[in-house]
């Protein structure tokens, strides 16, 4: 059922998969939920999820193809993986990408507040490694 090769991403394979093997259909039943794992991923990593999200986009073209504002939110996805692995450049390059696909203020919007909070983050972490924000230092009194 589920792609092995598609480490990270075979959830979302499979999703796009099933309409062109099965008839779907909606019911009040809930059949999957959805959650975060804030657990060690040791199969599907950011990197491997980053890898087959890149892999998606290229095995279900036609599918991203019809659906730019889909190939967008993935490549949004890609970008905040990055941001997760502390690259921002390729986070950067990913959202460029995204934006390439859609445009809406939404997805603008939703970018730039991450950029943000990465930066805040990375600004803070750069503060407790300073020699000058330890405390006694001369300028805390």
């Amino acid at each position: 059922m589920f792609d092995t090769q598609q480490l990270g991403s075979q959830d979302i394979e499979w999703y796009l998969r099933l309409p062109l093997d099965a008839v779907v259909r909606v019911s009040d039943e809930v059949g999957w939920l959805w959650r975060r794992h804030n657990g060690p991923r040791k199969l599907n990593g950011i990197q491997q999820r980053i890898d087959g999200s890149k892999r998606l986009m290229i095995i279900h073209d036609e599918f991203f193809t019809a659906r730019p504002n889909a190939r967008a939110f993935r490549w949004y996805r890609i970008g905040v993986m990055h941001l997760g692995l502390d690259e921002r450049s390729e986070a950067i390059r990913s959202f460029l990408t995204a934006l390439r696909y859609e445009r809406r203020p939404g997805q603008l919007i939703r970018i730039a507040r991450r950029l943000f909070e990465a930066l805040v983050a990375s600004f803070k972490a750069s503060l407790s490694r300073s020699p000058t924000a330890t405390k006694g230092s001369d300028w805390t009194g």
